[in-house]
């Protein structure tokens, strides 16, 4: 019988959105329920459950506000009474090293089995559902862990039962200028490790492949930070035997974040500009609109800004035009260039231009054209 596996990561719990402003607080909280339904996924029987894993970075800072913790223990000891295997690995942000690191300080009551040497080695094994489960992994410590070249990782213990790598760290490629405290492995002992699957963290953006035998995967964060840094909405399920691993996204309640790219070209009008954002708006969104293209009206980014920014839950608006005149355009045609034989020709084209479609058509042309010659 296979065995079912929430791998999640990263989850930077007590982070401040403080570019929200007024709602970074409230932006928070609702961060912090992440892990709530998460637990209330893992502890519901009919999802088959049988291990958690959290691969780093579960909160913000090596040392977060206490009834933050206490709130965090609490969801975690759900796991344990549900009967769920629970295994906390330390990552960069939360990193064990520091006298005053949460995962010193409460280690005796952390629920499950928390991660705490900083080498490689096999950790524990256990039965489940009559199959042996070895697992291997580390926490990177200051001065410790030995990172003058990439850790390798040790090789699986025996060949029989289900063997899973975790750790929060970086696999480089050979021209890759590592930090100590992204934890770089060893790419080829990953791929000689003979581990089945190997749950990383640390890497945002979700990412699954292979080295050698070895399956793995980078989940991602769930709720983003920002907009370079937006999430994946989802967290993971995996549901793993010695044949076979099966990669399963739950939707995960989160707010979207979202960059889009409007071309202002095709406006006549700052109106029908702002329509537009108004139909394809989302209230629970952070939301980010880049408007690019020439713009041949008068475009007011902070009126535009005021009268669509209550169809957002949040909303920025970057301004990447450019602005043609008629007058500008038409100084163009006196240019002994490329782009002048350009403007002459649609020019005439426009002035002979009998059908009013075809003349804004022209025109159109005309804008693109100049956007293009200026890269």
């Amino acid at each position: 019988m296979p065995i079912r596996i929430l791998h999640i990561a990263d989850l930077h719990m007590g982070w401040s959105p403080s570019y929200l402003k007024d709602l970074a607080e409230e932006h928070r909280g609702e961060r912090h329920l992440i892990l709530k339904d998460i637990v209330n996924y893992g502890i519901d029987k009919k999802n088959q459950i049988d291990m958690m894993i959290i691969a780093g970075d579960l909160f913000e800072t090596h040392c977060p506000p206490k009834s933050l913790v206490a709130e965090v223990i609490r969801e975690l000891k759900r796991i344990i009474d549900a009967g769920i295997i629970l295994i906390t690995v330390p990552g960069n942000h939360d990193e064990i090293t520091y006298h005053d690191s949460v995962y010193r300080e409460r280690r005796r009551d952390w629920p499950g089995i928390l991660v705490n040497n900083p080498m490689p080695q096999h950790i524990v094994d256990f039965q489940l559902h009559g199959v042996k489960c070895h697992i291997y992994s580390m926490a990177y410590t200051g001065g410790l862990t030995k990172t003058s070249s990439p850790v390798p990782v040790v090789p699986r213990v025996s060949t029989g039962g289900i063997h899973i790598g975790i750790f929060h760290g970086s696999i480089p490629s050979r021209d890759w200028d590592y930090k100590d405290r992204s934890l770089p492995l060893s790419p080829k002992s990953l791929k000689d490790s003979g581990y089945n699957y190997v749950a990383m963290g640390h890497i945002h953006k979700k990412n699954l492949f292979r080295l050698g035998d070895s399956q793995i995967l980078y989940p991602g964060i769930i709720g983003g930070k920002g907009f370079s840094d937006p999430g994946e909405g989802t967290f993971t399920a995996v549901t793993i035997d010695e044949e076979e691993i099966q990669i399963q996204e739950i939707p995960a309640n989160v707010r979207p974040i979202r960059t889009t790219t409007i071309d202002i070209t095709d406006f006549d009008s700052q109106e029908g500009l702002e329509n537009l954002i108004k139909a394809e708006s989302d209230e629970r969104a952070i939301q980010r609109i880049q408007l690019r293209g020439i713009c041949s009206f008068s475009l007011h980014i902070q009126d535009l800004l005021e009268r669509v920014q209550p169809y957002y839950y949040y909303l920025q608006i970057s301004d990447d035009t450019s602005v043609l005149s008629e007058s500008l355009l038409t100084r163009y045609t006196e240019e002994p260039t490329v782009r002048g034989v350009f403007a002459q020709k649609i020019f005439q084209a426009i002035s002979e231009c009998e059908d009013d479609v075809e003349k804004e058509r022209l025109k159109k042309a005309l804008l693109y054209g100049i956007a293009a010659f200026k890269g």
